[in-house]
């Protein structure tokens, strides 16, 4: 450390009294006519001094603030990295549950086909089923509605017959024919008893 430091020292002075000879010694000497490559070695040497301080006592807390930085930049890229697989496991996990639930609407929808077939099925059925019931209901009510009137007709019929005969019957009976089949009637009765 010592050694550095007089090093430094010794740096600073020599750069110092280079410059100040080769810009003020003038006349023909080795300074003066390598004044520019002096002065350029000065600005290299004075160079190399600035970062020899800066690397010396600025480099411990720029160190410290990289190492800083970089376990700041570790922890960032450690926690984007727990963010990424968090994010890759939701990924998966909603993927999953669409896949469950494009799966469950495909058997929901499978099921409620089936069940509209079924009750469309049972629906036709009940249909033919009640229309063969009405049917076969018209067609006794149709037969009971015939068979009333045809015995209703045959009545009127029967009726007008008897009325139709009576009619005759009187016109051609006479009193004399009347009196003789009564007598007869008579004598059949009396016959029997």
């Amino acid at each position: 450390m010592k050694r550095g430091r007089i090093a430094l020292a010794a740096a600073v002075v020599c750069a110092g009294a280079s410059t100040a000879w080769a810009s003020g010694g003038g006349g023909d000497g080795f300074f003066a006519k390598n004044a520019l490559l002096l002065e350029n070695l000065v600005a290299v040497v004075n160079f190399l001094i600035f970062v020899y301080i800066v690397v010396r006592f600025a480099g411990p807390p720029v160190r410290a603030m990289f190492a800083s930085g970089a376990a700041e930049y570790k922890a960032k890229v450690a926690e984007a990295e727990r963010a990424l697989a968090d994010a890759r496991a939701a990924h998966d996990h909603w993927a999953k549950r669409q896949a469950e639930m494009d799966a469950e609407i495909a058997s929901i929808r499978e099921t409620a086909i089936r069940m509209a077939e079924t009750q469309a099925r049972d629906i036709v059925a009940n249909a033919q089923a009640l229309a063969e019931r009405l049917v076969v209901d018209a067609r006794r009510g149709a037969e009971s509605e015939l068979a009333r009137s045809v015995e209703q007709m045959r009545a009127e019929l029967v009726d007008s017959v008897v009325e139709k005969t009576e009619e005759k019957l009187r016109a051609r009976l006479t009193p004399s024919h009347q009196k003789m089949l009564i007598e007869e009637a008579i004598k059949k009765l009396e016959a029997r008893s």
